[in-house]
């Protein structure tokens, strides 16, 4: 059976409204009721999407879907390591960056995962470096990914 989380997430929200903070979320793609959160969120490890499933996959779907309606909601573009069904160079999880970025390209931002905890393949930060261009080809969008956006989140003076 699995777990009900709405009781965490109903101690984030209390929490949240509280500190007036920004909260980071890693859950399974299944659990989309995060909405109810009263500031933004960041949803980590792209919703913890596998690859394998495929791109229309319920869940990476119904992510798509949150991440559209919901303006508080942010996904952290990091993880690819842990998507990938083949493993380097984790090319098979870039349609799934691709699609984030594409589908709310002012609420995603980027990160490492480094030391990349409990990973079955460990990556070479170079090489995940090395796929921003790939799934972020255009350059205003690669710079909202990596500049912009954390700039506006997190409230850091404009470079």
């Amino acid at each position: 059976m699995a777990q009900d989380r709405r009781p965490t997430l109903r101690i984030h929200r209390q929490r949240m409204r509280r500190l007036s903070s920004t909260c980071r979320l890693r859950f399974n793609l299944s659990l989309t009721d995060s909405s109810a959160l009263p500031a933004p969120y960041v949803i980590d490890h792209m919703g913890t999407v596998l690859a394998a499933k495929g791109i229309d996959d319920p869940g990476f779907t119904s992510l798509l879907d949150l991440q559209r309606r919901d303006p508080k909601c942010w996904v952290k573009i990091t993880g690819l390591e842990r998507a990938s069904a083949v493993g380097k160079p984790f090319h098979d999880a870039l349609p799934f960056a691709r699609a984030l970025i594409d589908n709310a390209p002012d609420r995603v931002i980027w990160g490492t995962d480094w030391p990349h905890p409990n990973v079955k393949i460990m990556p070479n930060d170079g090489e995940i470096v090395d796929l921003i261009p790939l799934y972020a080809p255009d350059p205003a969008k690669r710079h909202k990914l990596l500049v912009a956006n954390p700039e506006k989140l997190f409230g850091f003076a404009k470079m």
